[in-house]
């Protein structure tokens, strides 16, 4: 009998820097060139420079979430803050959170605090 496996690639975290003065993370990896994990796509250099690009344009921000609603749950209390300065390096796309106080205090408790404190801890 054929065992499944999980198995990630190494995680490298990069320039990220955790401003908790600021309230931010700054340099998180959001897209990677290349096959999708689950293998449902690809991110070739087309789409790497247009999530920069669209990404730069929206002028307050990517709204970014905890988590996805579905039918299960809500996405009610899951806002974290804004995602600014999109930017390319190399096959990697990153851009900095910019935490919103709200995420501090939300009906699950400090999502906030939690982010950056996973991100420091694993990044």
């Amino acid at each position: 009998m054929k065992k499944d496996l999980f198995r990630t690639d190494i995680a490298r975290a990069g320039n990220i820097r955790i401003d908790r003065e600021a309230s931010g993370i700054k340099g998180f990896a959001g897209v990677t060139k290349g096959v999708t994990k689950d293998a449902r796509g690809e991110f070739d250099d087309l789409s790497i420079n247009s999530i920069v690009e669209l990404g730069n344009k929206a002028a307050v921000g990517i709204k970014s979430r905890f988590g996805h609603p579905n039918m299960s749950s809500t996405a009610l209390g899951t806002f974290l803050g804004r995602v600014r300065d999109f930017r390319r390096d190399g096959d990697i796309v990153r851009a900095d959170l910019h935490i919103d106080k709200t995420a501090f205090e939300t009906p699950d408790g400090d999502l906030a605090g939690y982010v950056m404190n996973l991100a420091e801890s694993d990044p």
